[in-house]
């Protein structure tokens, strides 16, 4: 899904997709949010293909003053994954004109929590795009695919390991006198087949709960004309978290630096 904010794709360089609100406005400087419903790649590109999310800030000449958002609370209080942690969101606006012609406007926002935990470690057993949970774990499925567990998708049959040591030893297809001919031991008929996958990484091993994501914007609003306005914004933000889609992914001392130029009539 598109997301644009102010006419520009909010995509992050190098995932090609829109990672949410990291690098974006602020709540206080949200002035509409509108939802395209269905396909609206004809007008916004490929990506508008399950619709598109066009979010328009909040214009200097029109919002001015200074504004504070503050909003604390607490998480986990269930305690079944991690002891009471804190939540802190701290955002300001100022929007200002300093003459009919020429305005600006400064926000910024800061996000600190402790995110939830991935920790179903079920058994998968994948079948092309299909896929079901099944019984077993690591200690007790050879071929054991967890689902919140990276690096063990890969599996392979041993036996079929085992007759490739054989094949490429060069070892004599007979032995003399009443020993087992060796070529028993490289039919794959007398033994059973059995898939193993590599040992993988559990998530908790691998990210970092503790989400902090801190953004600032600043913009430059002229008028050329009474009807006519020229702007240029910078967007930036940094932080870590764990961003959730279709996937996991974990974004770690991120930083995302966007600049917007543009004119409105």
């Amino acid at each position: 899904m598109n997301q644009l904010i102010d006419g520009m794709d909010n995509q992050a360089p190098g995932l090609n997709f829109s990672v949410g609100n990291i690098v974006g406005l602020t709540e206080l400087d949200v002035d509409n949010i509108e939802l395209l419903s269905g396909a609206s790649s004809a007008l916004y590109g490929s990506g508008g293909m399950n619709g598109t999310v066009l979010i328009t800030s909040k214009n200097p000449f029109k919002y001015q003053g200074l504004s504070f958002n503050v909003k604390q609370g607490i998480m986990h209080t269930d305690g079944k994954q991690r002891n009471l942690a804190p939540f802190y969101n701290w955002s300001m606006r100022w929007g200002k004109n300093i003459n009919d012609k020429i305005a600006f406007k400064l926000t910024g926002e800061l996000l600190n929590a402790k995110d939830w935990q991935a920790d179903d470690y079920g058994n998968v057993a994948r079948t092309n795009v299909l896929s079901k949970v099944i019984p077993g774990n690591r200690k007790t499925d050879p071929n054991y695919d967890g689902i919140n567990v990276y690096g063990d998708e890969t599996s392979a049959n041993i036996r079929d390991i085992a007759l490739l040591l054989w094949s490429g030893s060069g070892m004599p297809a007979n032995f003399p006198g009443t020993s087992v001919p060796a070529s028993y031991f490289t039919n794959p008929s007398n033994f059973a087949s059995q898939l193993v996958s590599r040992t993988g990484y559990e998530e908790k091993h691998l990210v970092d709960y503790n989400t902090i994501n801190f953004k600032f914007t600043g913009g430059v609003f002229y008028k050329i004309t009474p009807a006519i306005e020229a702007s240029w914004n910078t967007y930036w933000g940094t932080g870590t978290t764990v961003y959730t889609g279709a996937d996991r992914y974990s974004l770690r001392n991120f930083k995302i630096v966007t600049t917007q130029t543009g004119s409105e009539a």
